[in-house]
């Protein structure tokens, strides 16, 4: 089934009028975040994207938790005792505002390239953390016929994929709807190579 997903950045001007809701299949509302297993930030405009949703029945939205230097995660998931009170409140705060799912954005497990805390035990703790959290929102499911969506944005340079994965099995993926590929990571000022922007594959050199 193919998706068409926008990220929708709460602090931005828009209006409602300004969203092509009858394109998109999902909303990624953009970022909330994690601090000492909180959820934290208000919502300012996410009632206008309910609002589409009523409007166009096929659309969807997650509630995008992170981004680039969001802190948190490592500590969130590190131990049985916090993914618990985590999911919990994930899950809470994703039916205060009505929303069909949730999308992780750890930029990244086991790595503190954007200055956030980083364990070896992150991969692990990870894909603990995502079976966890799926089988939480099947248990919702199961009691109120909703489905909900649970996606992860991911690098995709070999060295961030193995950080999420270190042997390679990459079994978080059976627990995600799907991923939402970061291939914008792949050019950039730091190459030093002109490419398009978001390249279906890797320059020459660059794993």
């Amino acid at each position: 089934m193919k998706e068409i997903i926008a990220y929708l950045d709460d602090n931005k001007v828009w209006e409602k009028e300004d969203i092509a809701a009858e394109k998109l299949t999902i909303i990624n509302y953009a970022f909330a975040n994690i601090i000492e297993l909180e959820i934290v930030r208000e919502l300012k405009k996410i009632h206008l994207v309910n609002e589409l949703k009523q409007e166009h029945p096929h659309l969807r939205s997650c509630i995008s938790i992170g981004g680039w230097s969001a802190d948190g995660f490592s500590d969130g998931v590190a131990t049985a005792e916090n993914r618990h009170e985590l999911i919990e409140n994930l899950i809470a705060y994703m039916e205060r505002y009505d929303i069909d799912g949730i999308d992780l954005d750890w930029e990244y497990p086991g790595m503190d390239l954007a200055g956030i805390k980083a364990s070896p035990e992150d991969a692990a703790n990870f894909l603990s953390f995502v079976k966890e959290l799926r089988e939480k929102l099947n248990e919702l499911t199961a009691n109120n016929g909703r489905s909900y969506l649970l996606t992860a944005a991911i690098g995709a340079a070999k060295p961030l994929l193995d950080t999420m994965s270190p042997n390679e099995k990459y079994e978080y993926i059976d627990y995600l709807d799907f991923v939402n590929v970061m291939t914008y990571d792949m050019r950039g000022s730091f190459t030093k190579i002109a490419g398009h922007h978001t390249n279906l594959a890797p320059y020459q050199g660059q794993e």
